[in-house]
């Protein structure tokens, strides 16, 4: 840029429209590169999330498999802990649900109630044939 003073006093600047064109593409292709870079990262990151997710919807398929699979040897695959079970408790009869009597695992209730009892006697009953 070249300044000038005229004989007004005024200032004049002289500004070579080519070197500031110039300036305008060089600085248009940065910022171009810098999006596509931007750009390329995104798409990375966005198939890094895809994979991921991909990774845990298997892994919730495989363990819903694994759950009915369990249920399929230790229990009755229907059992949900909302059903209502009457216990006749010495003539008087009492409701429970069945999520309460098998909360507490390893107990008499959680055995008898859980289905794994006569899912076990089942298997008895077909290995001896009786």
């Amino acid at each position: 840029m070249k300044v000038i003073k005229n004989d007004y006093g005024n200032t004049l600047y002289y500004v070579n429209v080519t070197t500031i064109m110039e300036q305008l593409k060089k600085a248009e292709k940065k910022l171009k590169a810098a999006h596509d870079s931007r750009e390329s990262a995104y798409a990375a990151e966005i198939k890094t999330l895809d994979d991921v997710k991909k990774t845990l919807l298997d892994r919730l398929h495989d363990l819903d498999e694994q759950k009915q699979q369990c249920a399929a040897v230790n229990g009755n695959v229907n059992v949900r802990g909302d059903d209502l079970i009457e216990i006749n408790a010495g003539g008087k009869i009492i409701d429970a649900r069945r999520g309460v009597l098998c909360q507490v695992k390893g107990t008499r209730f959680e055995a008898l109630f859980s289905r794994r009892r006569d899912n076990a006697r089942q298997q008895r009953q077909n290995i001896s044939g009786c």
